[in-house]
């Protein structure tokens, strides 16, 4: 698997982990593409990525899009790797979708990442319990105007259940 595989793969797990730590999220998968949905009345945290080519691509977005429906979401949208799913990226125009974004991404080897020390003053926590968890909130909603009935859940106890997440705050002067 090269580099941009590697990548594409843990973008994507990352996103089925974030709609699982919610309570009531949902991961479903539609010929190649993933529908993750938390659920919440906030588009952003619900989406659709392609894991592999879709044997019929206009037919599985608008199979994710009715997905969408049924919960009670507008179609908030897909993302795709620019140049990886030509197929796809055809019936996204057909579908009538625009690109709004683009994110681009890097990697490096970890091991080639210098040491860097924490500054003066701040300190790192591990956050593991449930009163840990309202410092997160808070940067959530200064951070991202998330609402405070979306980051209640968002930021939830699923996170601390779930081996594969891993949450930290950083503390400055205490």
């Amino acid at each position: 698997m090269d580099v941009a595989d590697r990548v594409g793969a843990s973008a994507l797990e990352a996103e089925r982990i974030r709609a699982l730590t919610v309570e009531g999220g949902e991961v479903l998968e539609v010929d190649g593409l993933v529908v993750t949905l938390t659920n919440l009345p906030a588009p952003e945290l619900n989406g659709v990525r392609v894991a592999s080519a879709p044997l019929d691509p206009a037919g599985a977005l608008a199979t994710a899009e009715q997905l969408f429906r049924d919960r009670g979401h507008r179609f908030f949208g897909i993302e795709v790797e620019v140049g990886r799913h030509p197929t796809v990226e055809e019936a996204i125009r057909e579908a009538g979708l625009e690109r709004v974004e683009a994110w681009p991404a890097m990697a490096v080897a970890v091991s080639g990442l210098p040491e860097t020390p924490t500054p003066e003053g701040v300190t790192i926590r591990s956050v593991t319990e449930p009163s840990d968890l309202a410092g997160v909130r808070a940067i959530e909603m200064e951070a991202f105007g998330t609402a405070p009935d979306v980051v209640e859940r968002f930021v939830g106890v699923g996170l601390l259940e779930n081996d594969d997440v891993r949450a930290f705050s950083a503390w400055l002067d205490g």
